[in-house]
């Protein structure tokens, strides 16, 4: 292993380099000479073996990377978690938008971007594309589409749904981020048929289908929120809410593919963790939460799987 003195050199050149960079090149060329280094490798070797080490090691690591997450804002950001919890909607936004934090200045705005365009980044705001152009479709030549979206934050795709089309959408948005509800309906209000917000967190013990009192609807999506509950958590939270389907609603969910991203990157760097899954895994989770996958979405990239689902003939 290296010693402390010789990481903290390795650390120092690294965001130097960074706080002087004219372009994304510049940064993209930091980030591989320092990845690079041994002590990079020896956590990425750790945190691919489960081993309790690395916990120290990472913290040891932040602590030298100082400069990077104090100047670039957009990391910090996803570092300390202010809305508690990885992922926020203030982070998705950047995301989408592919834009630097507002407080982020000078050279370090390459180092947000960078970050923006990060495989799993990428894959985020293709997945909203899919799930947009997904709504769309089946809200096509309805009356009245009622969706219901979990863990929904922002609600983007629903947010880019162009008038007319979003006229004809009854949605009901739950989260336990009251900002992230109170971000959408500034968005949303007015230009929704109609718009319905449930401030709870549907992964806690609770009742929040009995909560929205025996509606059905056409379409319920959990997009991203499976990727941070174990198997049978995931399966509770379908199963209830995919008794609330219409007859010929659908359940929609999204995985990230653990062999598309290094996700000891985002986990030495961003304290950002996934429960490891490969698309591959969708049709047997549909399976367990009594669904089948009538049809997979495809992504751009690859890196995530998005599943559309109708109740199995027999539920268990």
């Amino acid at each position: 292993a290296m010693t402390a003195q010789v990481r903290l050199h390795q650390a120092s050149r690294f965001c130097e380099r960074l706080s002087s960079a004219q372009g994304e090149g510049a940064v993209e060329a930091a980030f591989a000479e320092f990845l690079s280094d041994p002590a990079v490798s020896e956590f990425r070797l750790l945190a691919g073996n489960g081993q309790r080490r690395s916990v120290a090691l990472r913290r040891a690591f932040r602590a030298q990377l100082g400069p990077l997450y104090e100047n670039a804002k957009l990391w910090k950001h996803c570092l300390n978690k202010p809305c508690g919890y990885a992922g926020d909607y203030i982070a998705l936004e950047h995301f989408y938008d592919q834009r630097p934090h507002d407080d982020t200045t000078g050279p370090w705005t390459f180092v947000d971007l960078w970050a923006t365009k990060t495989t799993l980044a990428r894959a985020f705001k293709a997945r909203k594309d899919v799930l947009r152009s997904w709504l769309e479709e089946e809200a096509w030549g309805r009356d009245r589409f009622r969706i219901c979206a979990l863990g929904s934050g922002s609600a983007r795709e629903l947010r880019e749904i162009p008038l007319p089309r979003l006229s004809q959408v009854s949605a009901t948005l739950v989260d336990g981020d009251r900002k992230a509800l109170w971000y959408a309906r500034q968005h949303l209000e007015g230009r929704a048929r109609s718009l319905g917000l449930v401030d709870d967190d549907v992964a806690r013990d609770g009742d929040v289908p009995g909560a929205l009192g025996g509606a059905r609807f056409e379409a319920i999506y959990a997009a991203g929120m499976f990727d941070y509950m174990a198997d049978d958590a995931a399966v509770e939270v379908g199963r209830k809410f995919g008794d609330l389907l219409a007859d010929d609603g659908h359940f929609v969910f999204s995985l990230t593919d653990a062999r598309r991203f290094d996700a000891w990157f985002y986990d030495l760097f961003l304290d950002w963790k996934w429960v490891k899954r490969t698309v591959d895994d969708g049709p047997a989770l549909a399976q367990k939460m009594g669904l089948k996958v009538v049809r997979a979405l495809q992504v751009e990239g690859g890196a995530q799987g998005v599943f559309v689902c109708q109740k199995a003939c027999e539920r268990e």
